[in-house]
């Protein structure tokens, strides 16, 4: 597992940018726990977990199994993995899930 995590670390964990230099947007992934955590995202200047969520608070990414591609979940951090499945796929636009991440 901790050799997992390294790799995931390696792989996803820092601030993101746009390349197109628009410094309004930024997405932070942080390895917590041995899983992926989306702590900041930033679209535009709008703070989206801080509108999504209650209290703007870490959520986790889920593999789809995809290479390079997550599901951010948006749930309360009382619920466990088994019941926060069914808040995937809550919302589309133009045909794709809002919760998708590449």
């Amino acid at each position: 597992d901790r050799l997992l995590a390294a790799d995931a670390a390696e792989l996803y964990s820092g601030a993101w940018t746009p390349i197109d230099g628009n410094d309004e947007s930024k997405l932070t992934i942080k390895v917590m726990d041995g899983s992926l955590w989306m702590t900041e995202l930033r679209l535009n200047g709008t703070d989206v977990l801080g509108v999504v969520l209650p209290a703007p608070e870490p959520i986790a990414l889920w593999s789809t199994g995809r290479l390079h591609e997550f599901r951010m979940v948006f749930a309360s951090p009382s619920k466990n993995c088994m019941s926060s499945w069914t808040a995937i796929d809550d919302g589309y636009s133009q045909g794709h899930p809002n919760d998708l991440v590449y």
